[in-house]
């Protein structure tokens, strides 16, 4: 299976995990529950991210290789395919160049320290193109928005599933 998987559904679930549900009410309602493990389940994953440093595009009018890939042409930072420049870049891609593309791109590996640098020095950006003043870290805002969900911490959810606390790191590897 490729970078997003070769069917649709892979695409929206990945979309789903890593930017989470487009609207969220303002208070939630746990029935008496202090969190939901689904919640916990997308912070996890949203931490152990699959997007890549870069995309890599591929020739989709080439002879497929022995690997059976279309011959590389370029990698593009990912950085530079988000906000208006971004949209103008995956424009001059084509639909079609970018879902081969990550089709056939591997993911990132499940693994620690494997949160993309770009994700972390994010400039967001006004509906007309100009650059917002203040930066966005993304890793920091999704710890930060777990804690508002009152996403238990660690220990805490061992305590909740009766299992002893961890006080040392060699206790969790």
């Amino acid at each position: 299976m490729g970078y997003w998987g070769k069917d649709q559904g892979h695409i929206w679930a990945c979309w789903r995990i890593y930017f989470g549900r487009t609207s969220r009410a303002k208070e939630h309602e746990n029935h008496g529950v202090p969190y939901s493990l689904t919640e916990e389940f997308t912070s996890v994953y949203r931490m152990h991210s699959l997007l890549p440093d870069q995309l890599v595009i591929r020739d989709v009018n080439s002879t497929p290789g022995p690997n059976k890939s279309p011959k590389i042409t370029k990698e593009i930072d990912m950085i530079n395919l988000i906000g208006k420049n971004g949209e103008k870049e995956l424009s001059k891609i084509g639909f079609t160049t970018q879902m081969v593309s990550m089709g056939h791109q591997a993911c990132g590996a499940l693994e620690l320290f494997n949160y993309p640098v770009w994700l972390r020095d994010i400039v967001p950006q006004n509906v007309d193109g100009t650059d917002r003043p203040d930066q966005i870290d993304l890793a920091s805002l999704d710890i930060y928005r777990d804690r508002e969900r009152k996403v238990a911490r660690y220990n805490e959810f061992r305590r909740s599933l009766f299992l002893i606390p961890i006080s040392k790191w060699e206790d969790l590897t």
